[in-house]
């Protein structure tokens, strides 16, 4: 919803594909994901696999 913005060059985990460009700031790059994928991503921190908690590919 409101305020997500993040800085430049800064990657991020969406679940929904309504980031037009530089929605969530110049220059942010979004990744899309499952909900699953991005729920992992967010307790471990980082972009992860939900089934492993390691990166995804």
């Amino acid at each position: 919803m409101r305020g997500e913005s993040f800085g430049p060059q800064e990657r991020v985990i969406s679940s929904t594909n309504r980031n037009f460009e530089s929605r969530q700031g110049p220059g942010t790059r979004t990744h899309l994901a499952s909900p699953e994928t991005v729920a992992a991503s967010a307790i471990a921190g980082r972009i992860v696999s939900p089934a492993h908690g390691e990166p995804s590919s």
